[in-house]
Order: structure tokens, then sequence, then C-alpha cells
């Protein structure tokens, strides 16, 4: 899953629909399930990056050395 605003749309109609029914402790609940489910998937989405940022970091070195003269 990506996170992008219309998942964050969905995620803040659900929100303001619990919180329209007046039950603090439901809301606080679906409140803290969101924030870890957020910060689940931030962190994943992190992960997928410094994964990608390390192949291209380790192929930039590749051409360096393969271009460097001897």
């Amino acid at each position: 899953m990506n996170i992008n605003e219309d998942y964050l749309a969905h995620i803040l109609d659900e929100l303001d629909r619990f919180a329209a029914t007046n039950d603090l402790p439901l809301v606080h609940r679906k409140v803290e399930q969101t924030r870890k489910l957020l910060k689940i998937e931030l962190d994943e989405q992190h992960q997928a990056l410094s994964m990608v940022n390390d192949k291209r970091r380790e192929r930039h070195c590749q051409v360096v050395a393969t271009n460097l003269p001897l």
C-alpha cells in the first residue's frame, strides 16, 4: 500500500465518522490503531526507498570505478 492523498482522506473520513459517535474511548482506540498502521506503512516505504538508494549508490560506485584511469 502507498500512503497518498486519497488514502489519507479516507482515514480522516473514517476518524470523523467515529468522532461523531462521541464515544471517546472508541475514538481514542481508532486514532491509536490508525497511528500504528500509518507508522508501519511509513516504515515500510522508508525501508523500500533506502534499498533503492543503496542500489543506486552501489551502481554509481561501480560506474565510477570502471571509469577511473589505470
